[in-house]
């Protein structure tokens, strides 16, 4: 007699992998680019990923640059590398990409990055991730990148293979959802020294087990959330415009810091760099009654920085979800050459997953790395499993289909 397990498994914020088998009940499109290396401008323009490398179920689909959603609720996650091969000068570069819902550009899932065209760096990722609502059936979804600065020399193109990739993850709607938004442009912290609570002033969404009141969000019960928010910021008019000015933002938990959350976004004013992004995804173990707060310091510069909207999604993930959470707490995050960083530290792990299921994968390139597995209704059967092809399994989900797993990266710079 043998046991199937429907599983899928994917690292949230830093990839999305695949085990040997699939779930007709987890729909999900993973693409990339392998070909468009357009150059960036000035104008938000809509960019496609031509190679499918691997998809699940009907609910999401491709054609013409668009992804068309189905009603419902999915994760969101892109990558996109940039390069410039200009050497010369010191000029600055800023890029901006963003998520586009039926032709509107969104605040969730927005990202930034910085090339300084000096001294080797000549790259910058945008990456960005959301749980995003789909409140209508055949919804448009695309990605759009744009720079931000002034300068209009050395445009960065757009890399191809093995550095970027999109992923859409099609979420249990029974599960609960907090969603919390700026509605209003507010200023950010002045602090170099303090942080201060971001002040979410609109409930979007609030399934039970969720409160807010101002920056504060409760959560009734324990369990382990997915939590994702953007916070696009921009420089004002002032003296201090184009001073470097760098602002870090991390999670709390009844006013303590939830390790691994930190990030950081750079405005270093030359050449009109004046726009940022502070972007976060990743797993968190709540106690019951706990308060989450996002909260930010401006650790550099002299100008006030304002928030241009900003969204916050949280999702609770059931009890049989296994999840792995390892951290680094030492080791050199500097090397001169591409290098494995390792961790050493696991701070969570579910160890009663059956002997047979996918082991977890190795280090990736982020501080720490959260792993969840989505485990659906075990299947007994008198007869040994059968090759299948995917197209088939969509046809008929109590049928297990093996093969190597299929990995696409994304990185969390």
């Amino acid at each position: 007699m043998t046991k199937s397990i429907i599983t899928a498994l994917f690292i949230v914020g830093c990839s999305f992998f695949v085990p040997t088998t699939y779930a007709a009940s987890i729909e999900y499109m993973v693409r990339e680019n392998t070909t468009d290396s357009t150059t960036i401008s000035d104008t938000e323009t809509v960019f496609g990923w031509d190679s499918q490398t691997h998809a699940s179920g009907t609910a999401v689909t491709y054609a013409a640059n668009e992804f068309t959603l189905d009603t419902g609720k999915y994760l969101v996650m892109y990558t996109q590398e940039w390069e410039t091969t200009d050497t010369s000068g010191n000029t600055r570069k800023q890029i901006q990409g963003r998520l586009q819902i039926d032709g509107v550009t969104a605040t969730s899932g927005a990202s930034a990055c910085y090339i300084r065209k000096s001294n080797g760096d000549q790259s910058c990722v945008t990456a960005g991730n959301s749980i995003v609502d789909i409140a209508a059936a055949t919804a448009a979804l695309t990605t759009s990148f744009y720079k931000s600065d002034t300068e209009a020399t050395g445009l960065p193109t757009r890399e191809e293979v093995g550095q970027n990739g999109v992923q859409i993850i099609r979420l249990n709607e029974n599960w609960n959802y907090g969603r919390y938004s700026l509605s209003t442009t507010q200023a950010a912290t002045v602090s170099p020294t303090v942080f201060d609570d971001v002040v979410w002033d609109t409930s979007d969404e609030e399934d039970t087990g969720f409160s807010r009141s101002g920056a504060d969000i409760t959560i009734a019960d324990a369990g382990r959330y997915i939590v994702s928010y953007s916070l696009p910021v921009t420089k004002g008019l002032g003296t201090g415009l184009a001073a470097r000015t760098e602002l870090t933002s991390r999670l709390t938990l009844d006013g303590v810091e939830v390790q691994g959350t930190r990030v950081s976004t750079y405005l270093r004013g030359a050449e009109g760099t004046h726009d940022g992004v502070l972007n976060y995804i990743g797993i968190v173990e709540v106690a019951a009654g706990d308060v989450l707060n996002v909260e930010e310091i401006k650790t550099d510069g002299n100008e006030t920085v304002f928030y241009q909207g900003g969204t916050i999604e949280i999702v609770q993930l059931p009890p049989e979800a296994k999840t792995f959470i390892r951290e680094a707490t030492s080791g050199n995050q500097n090397p001169p050459t591409l290098t494995e960083f390792a961790r050493d530290t696991t701070a969570q792990i579910d160890t009663d997953t059956e002997a047979d299921e996918p082991a977890a994968p190795e280090e990736n390139e982020a501080d720490s790395e959260a792993v969840v597995e989505l485990i659906g209704d075990e299947e007994e059967s008198d007869d040994p499993p059968e090759e299948t092809s995917l197209s088939e399994v969509e046809e008929d989900p109590d049928v297990e289909v093996e093969g190597e797993p299929e990995v696409d990266t994304q990185s969390s710079e």
